[in-house]
């Protein structure tokens, strides 16, 4: 028992010095200007208008998109068009040519590898 005493006594000092040293840095990053937490980042997108041949898409994320190949499905889960993203940053909008066209009147879903499917009906606006 005489040997055991020494070893908790070493456990429970690193102990404390672990948990005093978290805390002080939770204390202490507001006062530097950094965040203790990453910022949350989501992949968001609203379609404004769709005229068979064009696309006009908002960003409503927080990232820009770049170098994006973002794909259109039918209702059936088809793909049936596609269009390139090269650079569209938080809350721009801007219009995009489709490589195909699409029906007017028909309900279409965006998909892109970081956003959840966006569901639209193509109409002329």
């Amino acid at each position: 028992m005489k040997g055991l005493t020494p070893v908790v006594s070493v456990v429970l000092i690193i102990g404390m010095m672990v948990v005093a040293s978290v805390a002080f840095y939770y204390w202490i990053m507001p006062y530097t200007g950094k965040k203790a937490t990453p910022e949350t980042t989501y992949y968001s997108m609203h379609v404004e208008s769709c005229n068979r041949s064009h696309i006009t898409v908002r960003n409503t994320g927080l990232p820009r998109f770049h170098d994006a190949n973002v794909s259109v499905y039918d209702s059936t889960g088809s793909k049936v068009a596609w269009f390139y993203i090269d650079s569209l940053n938080t809350s721009e909008s801007k219009s995009f040519q489709l490589n195909q066209s699409l029906e007017l009147g028909q309900e279409y879903t965006l998909r892109y590898e970081k956003i959840p499917g966006v569901t639209f009906v193509c109409n002329e606006y």
